[in-house]
Order: structure tokens, then C-alpha cells, then sequence
């Protein structure tokens, strides 16, 4: 029976404490998943699901769901690249939305967030309200 580190993967007998590499005593269980920080991207390994990123508090998905959204919601600009979200400038890989007036692109979170406390559109100033 083996287990496996979870900084360097190295593969180590089942009653290891530490990694005879990188001297971690975190190893991987067959239970654990991997789940992906929605905002910062940051990654933790856990069996139970996180509610918050420890970095920056927002929400937190696993791989599974990761890959789902970014098969359903991928959409490429005209030229093949992805869009770039309006407020931070970064590509958007999930999440997108766009102003419905000047058909800006934005990270959904990103946009959400400007609405609550703006309630008009970064770029344009048209009126915007959050859906149910």
C-alpha cells in the first residue's frame, strides 16, 4: 500500500510521516479534490469542499466543475482569442458576460460585483440590474 505527497508526488509507503524528498508531511488521499478558486485561481487539495478561498475569500470549485464551465460558457472573440474582461484586463476562461449596450466583455463575478455597488455598466454608464 502507497501513498502520495501532495507538494512533489512522489510515491512513499503507507506508513511514511514525512517525504523522503521534500520532507512534507501533506500527502494526497484517494478521497481529496482538487478545487479552484473561482477569482485568484489558487488550488487546494481537500476531501471536504472549501466554502471560501483562503487567499481571497471568494467562491471555490472543483476540477469537475471547472471543466463544465469552461466547456458551457468558452466563448472566443471573432479573431480566435479569448475576450478580456473589461475591469481587470485578464482573459476570461469562465464567467463571461457582457453589458447588454456596448457588448463589453467581463469576468461575471467581476461585473456583478461593480453593479451592487455602481449599478451602471463600467464602461458605457447604461443602467444595469443584477438577475435572480
Amino acid at each position: 500500500m502507497t501513498k502520495k505527497c501532495a507538494r512533489c508526488k512522489t510515491q512513499l509507503p503507507s506508513t511514511a510521516k514525512f517525504c523522503s524528498v521534500c520532507r512534507s508531511s501533506e500527502f494526497e488521499s484517494e478521497n481529496q479534490v482538487k478545487y479552484t478558486c473561482v477569482s485568484c485561481s489558487s488550488e487546494i487539495m481537500t476531501i471536504k469542499r472549501p466554502k471560501f478561498c483562503p487567499k481571497c475569500g471568494k467562491n471555490m470549485v472543483s476540477d469537475d466543475e471547472l471543466r463544465r464551465d469552461l466547456i458551457m460558457r468558452r466563448i472566443l472573440a471573432p479573431d480566435a482569442q479569448l475576450h478580456h474582461c473589461g475591469i481587470c484586463r485578464q482573459d476570461i476562461k469562465f464567467g463571461l458576460t457582457f453589458c447588454p449596450n456596448c457588448k463589453e466583455a467581463f469576468h461575471y463575478h467581476h461585473l456583478s460585483n461593480w453593479v451592487l455597488s455602481n449599478s451602471s455598466c463600467p464602461l458605457c454608464k447604461t443602467k444595469l440590474v443584477l438577475g435572480k
